[in-house]
C-alpha cells in the first residue's frame, strides 16, 4: 500500500514512513515550475549530449552533472530543494533542523546509454556515502514510467546492512 502525505495527516504518515522507510508525497511543486525545468534540462541535455557513449568518461551522468554546474540552471535545480513547500513537507517527518548533506545530483537515463551507475540492480546507498540517518528525496522532472523510476522494498531500512560488492548486494544464504 502507498499513502500519499498530505500534510494534514502528519502522525499517519509519520508511522508510515517509521514502518516502511519511504514516503510519496505528490504536489510539492507547482506543475509549471516543473515542466518548465523540465523543459530547460531537456533542451540542455541535448545539446550537450555526447554523440558516442562508448568513449572512455563518456556517459549521460557526466552530461548531467555538467548540467548541474552551469550557473542558472544548476542554481533552478538545487532551489527544488530548498524550495518551502518541500521543507514543510519534511518537518514533521525530521524536526525543524533540516540540512542538505552531501549533494543534489541530477540523473539522466539515456537509452543510448547504459552504465551500472544509472541502470542498477537492487542496492543500497551506502557506496554514496549515505547513512541510516540520511533521507534521500527523489522528484521526479519528467513523467514517471519504468524506465526511469525508482524502487524501494517496504520495511528494507530495517534490515540494515546488507553486504554489497560493486554496487550490487551480495547472495544471502
Amino acid at each position: 500500500m502507498i499513502r500519499k502525505y498530505s500534510g494534514s495527516s502528519a502522525p499517519d504518515a509519520i508511522k508510515f514512513f517509521i514502518d516502511n522507510g519511504f514516503l510519496i508525497i505528490e504536489d510539492v511543486y507547482d506543475g509549471s515550475i516543473i515542466q518548465t525545468l523540465s523543459q530547460k534540462v531537456k533542451q540542455t541535455y541535448y545539446r550537450l549530449r555526447p554523440k558516442d557513449f562508448n568513449l572512455p568518461g563518456v556517459s549521460a551522468l557526466k552530461t548531467s552533472r555538467d548540467i548541474l554546474e552551469q550557473a542558472d540552471l544548476g542554481k533552478e535545480i538545487l532551489d527544488l530543494v530548498k524550495h518551502e513547500h518541500l521543507l514543510d513537507q519534511l518537518q514533521p517527518l525530521l524536526g525543524p533542523d533540516i540540512s542538505i548533506f552531501n549533494h543534489t545530483n541530477l540523473w539522466i537515463n539515456d537509452p543510448d546509454d547504459q552504465p551500472s551507475v544509472t541502470n542498477k540492480a537492487l542496492h543500497q546507498e551506502v557506496w554514496t556515502g549515505s547513512t541510516v540517518d540520511d533521507v534521500t528525496v527523489w522528484a521526479p522532472l519528467s513523467g514517471v514510467d519504468n524506465q526511469n523510476t525508482l524502487s524501494v522494498i517496504p520495511g528494507s531500512h530495517l534490515y540494515g546492512f546488507i553486504p554489497n560488492r560493486n554496487r550490487r548486494i551480495l547472495p544471502q544464504e
